[in-house]
């Protein structure tokens, strides 16, 4: 049996092993300040275990004093509990007493955020230019890191100053990292051009706020190429590589679905070893395809199949959950369906685990070529890019299931060379997808598995 250093849990999984080698080999090597040659890329399945794995690896150097502080920037707060909770384990197991902070946003924090008038993304100003509240407890958070051996934050610190809180001999995690690609800036038209005219200074002082103000400091990140002007308002599209080059020091990023344009950043660590307590049996209906401006025309038809499809999973007493790309879509869903149906593939392919023993995803989770966002990310990243982050979000909506169950997968666009956005971890289970264009044949499908009892809870 293979022993690691700090690892919370009695035997590590092979894929744990290769990740907690290769995040040893980063901090071995010299440092240097090309990004390519200071950062790691781990990308595995959604469920072996890649925090522990990581941060155990991380300990263990901070306690040789290889390094400093671990900085670990998550995509939502619901990651904060599994870092503490590994955390707390390796304390338990081993009697260490290493410390975990939790740094909070601004609205988790001031006191009188929800009273300041001010779009949101500027009221942190007030808070740095003109608050003199004493004990603030958003302020006071700060002065916690130089005692924490782990820092914990949102991945929307990257674009602000505290990057400069940052030493070279600091380490920073960024989980979830395929989410940089979709790092957008919103400013109000009319508010900046107002400003032009004015002196930000005096904007600041009269307003607690200022539009100039806030693009000043994001402005090293800024690149005209990827800004468009709407009526209402300017976007931006920060470039993912920018964020990165910010950093000083050693960077591991992490991911179940690498896109391809991040590849060439670093060092890719791609891990093979997929459990088989994770496995899924995927099938593909491919009577539709349905991109956007199909989609609702085709929404009887869908509804009907969705209907027969539920009843049958719960004539065995089992639950599942159908997701979609769009509210819109989930709502004239919901009006035939009586059942779960989920349009936030976002949030729900990156934080929170499903409990269902059958998952069926309508369509592939594409946001309209349309909108003004998906626009400056086909002109940042190309639209092969687009494809393949919309075939990634089902890849990881399947991951945050933690049963070994079914998944259905309604779209013909699943049959047409999807398989080469697969990660490595999924390519083989993706290739048995079983294919069919009959709706009966996939309610066959789901009536034999279930009836032969194959789910099994982890």
């Amino acid at each position: 049996m293979v022993s690691l250093e700090l690892f919370p849990y009695p035997s590590p999984r092979q894929g744990q092993i290769e990740i907690y080698d290769a995040v040893t080999n980063l901090i071995s090597t010299n440092y240097s300040t090309s990004l390519e040659d200071r950062t790691i890329i781990i990308e595995a399945a959604t469920g072996i275990g890649k925090t522990s794995a990581i941060i155990s690896a991380l300990l263990r150097a901070k306690e040789q004093r290889l390094i400093g502080r671990v900085w670990w920037f998550v995509w939502s707060h619901e990651h904060y509990s599994v870092i503490q909770r590994e955390i707390g384990r390796i304390n338990v197991r081993y009697g260490r007493n290493f410390k975990v902070l939790h740094i909070k946003g601004m609205k988790h924090l001031c006191p009188v955020y929800n009273q300041i008038n001010a779009p949101e993304p500027l009221r942190y100003q007030w808070c740095r230019y003109l608050c003199n509240l004493p004990n603030c407890q958003y302020k006071l958070q700060f002065k916690l890191i130089d005692f924490a051996d782990v820092i914990v934050l949102p991945q929307s610190y990257l674009i602000t100053d505290l990057t400069n809180y940052i030493d070279e001999r600091d380490v920073v995690v960024v989980d979830e990292c395929h989410k940089l690609l979709e790092t957008f800036i919103h400013v109000p038209r009319k508010e900046i051009e107002a400003e032009l005219n004015d002196l930000p200074e005096h904007i600041l002082l009269r307003k607690g706020y200022s539009y100039t103000l806030y693009l000043r400091d994001l402005l090293p990140l800024l690149d005209g190429r990827y800004c468009i002007s709407t009526e209402d308002e300017y976007i931006y599209l920060i470039h993912f590589r920018r964020i990165l080059e910010r950093i000083p020091c050693k960077i591991v990023l992490v991911t179940a679905t690498l896109p391809r344009v991040m590849r060439n950043i670093g060092y890719v660590c791609e891990i093979d070893d997929y459990p088989d307590e994770l496995h899924k049996d995927i099938v593909i209906l491919s009577c539709w395809k349905l991109p956007y401006r199909v989609r609702l025309r085709e929404i009887s038809a869908i509804a009907n199949f969705l209907k027969q499809l539920v009843t049958t999973v719960r004539s065995y007493g089992k639950e599942i959950v159908v997701f979609t790309p769009s509210t819109e879509y989930a709502t004239n869903l919901a009006k035939e369906v009586s059942t779960t149906i989920i349009s936030e593939f976002t949030r729900y392919s990156h934080a929170i685990d499903i409990d269902a023993d059958v998952i069926c995803v309508v369509s592939l989770g594409f946001s309209p070529p349309f909108e003004p966002e998906v626009k400056l990310f086909v002109r940042a990243y190309g639209r092969r890019t687009y494809f393949e982050v919309a075939f990634h979000r089902t890849v990881q909506v399947i991951g945050r299931m933690r049963k070994r169950g079914l998944v259905i997968l309604v779209d013909k666009r699943y049959t047409e060379r999807q398989y080469i956005y697969c990660p490595r971890w999924f390519r083989e289970v993706y290739r048995n997808a079983y294919v069919t264009s009959k709706p009966e044949k996939v309610l066959d499908i789901v009536r034999e598995k279930l009836g032969n009892e194959v789910l099994i809870e982890i």
